[in-house]
């Protein structure tokens, strides 16, 4: 059967796939475990559940969005919200409400974000002057289109992001927020790594990194087995570079030396 085929077959399959969690976890630290509930949001673009990660604090803290890849679900991102919420951010991971329509997800992303920062209880612990985005594969798109829709966005982080028929290459000239793309090696589940097609304006802070010798799976925690398959085995060494990269230039972006807001707007 012809590569595509097998691709086609695989990803098809991950539809039905709730479980079946597999080995990319995350180091456990030695710090406090977040607050971990989940809500449900009803937006212009549909009703959204999310999975809310609430760090030990009780500061107001910047509001992460985390948005999980095609076929996937948040449950396979659950190992970023647990690594970041350790480290005093607050963490959002919805189920993204479209299968395939990503910009439809990116307003759903920007509905998501207004509507968790007028929540009276939630609102609180939140400091809506700082808030980032970070999407895996086709979430990375949509959180970049949710990124040129959307001025509250400071910091837009994509973890080796596949664009749709070039609509990050169209909406790029819209976007005023830092972005960082952290890049696996060409392969075909991120189309050969077509964000490098993707040119932002020349005043935008931006940067892009390449881990090497990674896959797309590596981006994910937890992972599992019908994706390695797809698309490769990942190792937990490489997926922590992605989760430090990530994590350092949320802090670069969100936080300075001092631990008060930056500035990016």
């Amino acid at each position: 059967m012809p590569r595509f085929l097998s691709l086609i077959s695989v990803c098809a399959a991950l539809l039905t796939v709730n479980g079946c969690a597999t080995a990319t976890q995350l180091s456990p630290t030695s710090q406090p475990l977040p607050s971990i509930s989940i809500h449900r949001a009803a937006l212009p673009a549909g009703t959204v559940e999310y999975e809310l990660f609430l760090p030990s604090t009780h500061a107001r803290s910047p509001l992460i969005l985390v948005a999980h890849g095609f076929a996937r679900s948040r449950r396979n991102m659950r190992g970023w919200g647990e690594h970041l919420s350790q480290r005093g951010f607050v963490v959002a991971i919805p189920n993204l409400p479209s299968f395939a329509n990503h910009s439809h997800n990116g307003d759903a992303i920007v509905q998501l974000i207004d509507n968790i920062c007028r929540d009276e209880k939630i609102g609180e612990r939140i400091d809506a002057e700082r808030i980032g985005v970070i999407g895996f594969s086709s979430g990375g798109l949509a959180t970049f289109l949710a990124a040129s829709r959307s001025d509250r966005i400071d910091v837009w982080v994509g973890l080796d992001p596949v664009d749709r028929r070039q609509q990050a290459v169209a909406a790029a000239g819209k976007v005023k927020c830092a972005v960082v793309a952290l890049l696996a090696e060409p392969a075909d589940c991120n189309k050969n790594a077509n964000w490098r097609a993707v040119k932002y304006p020349p005043d935008v802070q931006s940067e892009t990194m390449v881990i090497p010798n990674s896959v797309h799976t590596d981006c994910e925690s937890p992972t599992d087995a019908l994706a390695e398959i797809a698309c490769g085995k990942p190792d937990p060494a490489r997926t922590k570079l992605f989760l430090e990269a990530a994590s350092s230039a949320l802090r670069k972006h969100l936080v300075s030396p001092a631990g008060k807001p930056v500035a990016n707007r």
